[in-house]
């Protein structure tokens, strides 16, 4: 499942890319220009946060996580740090925790799209889809060039039945994807081919799922036999 939002920041984290943001310590960030998780000014928090980073790249989570609460003690409104503590308990499989993080990240930052990508999908493996769906709508009116908020959606739409808008917002994340991120586009076109078989409208799934395989999705052999596309 695309979220491109979630793979590059923690990318950037690990290889020390991302560093073009920063913030005076326990200055809030500037909501209109920041949609990423904003880095520190303060030496001690930013030492502390690249030790973590060190032990996330070895895929040491629980190790990492002491480290990143050291960095936000040193700069109480570090929002990346805040994230990176929700990320490791997030791939321990504690959303409790990693929800708890996201949120005060959001209420420090609330133009982060990286953590209302990461709330609304613990939400979602709730099934709690009024609050993901919520958070997806927050996502486009902050940034509505961002492909996830359309994508997720697409997703809830698909679950609640609401075929038509599902495709429409498949669409919109596929136009956006298109271009620099095509292996997600695909992914965008399958929500649009299921979205659209789901409504009886075979021709347009068949096209949908065609043009998905050729930017390297794999349909599944249920999806294809019912549009009538054998393998």
């Amino acid at each position: 499942m695309p979220r491109q939002t979630v793979a590059f920041f923690i990318l950037f984290l690990v290889t020390g890319i991302f560093t073009g943001y920063g913030q005076t310590k326990n200055t809030p960030p500037t909501q209109s220009v920041k949609k990423e998780p904003v880095l520190s000014l303060d030496k001690n928090a930013l030492k502390f946060f690249s030790e973590g980073n060190k032990f996330l790249a070895a895929n040491q989570p629980a190790r990492a996580i002491p480290s990143y609460r050291l960095a936000l003690k040193s700069d109480s409104l570090f929002t990346a740090a805040m994230d990176s503590i929700a990320f490791c308990y997030k791939s321990s499989g504690r959303t409790d925790s990693a929800e708890f993080y996201y949120k005060r990240s959001f209420r420090v930052q609330p133009t982060n799209v990286y953590a209302m990508a990461n709330l609304a999908m613990i939400y979602v493996s709730r099934n709690d889809i009024v609050k993901a769906e919520g958070i997806y709508n927050r996502i486009i009116k902050t940034d509505a060039q961002d492909p996830d908020g359309y994508f997720g959606l697409a997703e809830i739409m698909l679950k609640t039945g609401r075929y038509n808008k599902a495709v429409a917002n498949s669409l919109k994340a596929y136009n956006l994807w298109k271009v620099k991120f095509p292996r997600y586009a695909g992914d965008a076109l399958f929500y649009a081919g299921i979205g659209s078989l789901s409504k009886g409208d075979t021709l347009n799934a068949r096209k949908y799922f065609e043009r998905s395989r050729k930017l390297g999705t794999v349909i599944p052999a249920d999806y294809l036999k019912k549009a009538g596309m054998g393998k």
